[in-house]
């Protein structure tokens, strides 16, 4: 039994943290980060990116929230919006949990802090997951298809790495 769990979590631990968030009737598509940076699909830096889509011309608005994943007002942010929004015009981006890597590590700055923060309303209760600022483990995925960069400001050519 013990080798199960063991193996449950390292499963778990590999693959990107899913949160529970409820889109509302605002949000017109779901992706993954992983769709314009595919080094990141499957690891846990990989986290959903929610879209509102007005259908009429406009801006284009971004909110990233748990970039830091120990400050939940960012996150709590973000969901209420992909939960509650509607967009009027243009369409605006959000990612709930930019730092999606950094969920799975506790804070050694607050011991008595769990993983988890959990809100209680409207009869209801739920729980967000809690983490670190930043880790070092998964927090920069190596990107193997970059080999070369050439500068806007010169007709140098640099590659990557150097």
């Amino acid at each position: 039994m013990a080798a199960l769990l063991a193996l449950s979590a390292l499963a778990f631990a590999q693959g990107p943290f899913t949160h529970d968030i409820r889109p509302g009737y605002g949000v017109t598509s779901i992706g993954w980060l992983s769709d314009y940076l595919p080094a990141l699909r499957g690891s846990p830096g990989d986290t959903r990116v929610y879209f509102l889509e007005s259908g009429a011309p406009g801006g284009t608005a971004v909110v990233l929230g748990g970039t830091h994943p120990n400050e939940i007002a960012g996150i709590m942010a973000a969901v209420i919006l992909v939960e509650k929004a509607t967009v009027q015009a243009g369409r605006l981006i959000v990612i709930p949990h930019a730092n999606n890597a950094a969920f799975g590590y506790p804070d050694p700055r607050c011991p008595s802090c769990g993983p988890w923060v959990t809100f209680h309303f409207d009869g209801a209760t739920r729980s967000f997951r809690y983490g670190l600022v930043s880790p070092t483990r998964h927090s920069r995925p190596r990107i193997q298809q970059c080999t070369s960069i050439r500068l806007a400001s010169s007709s140098q050519e640099r590659r990557c790495g150097t």
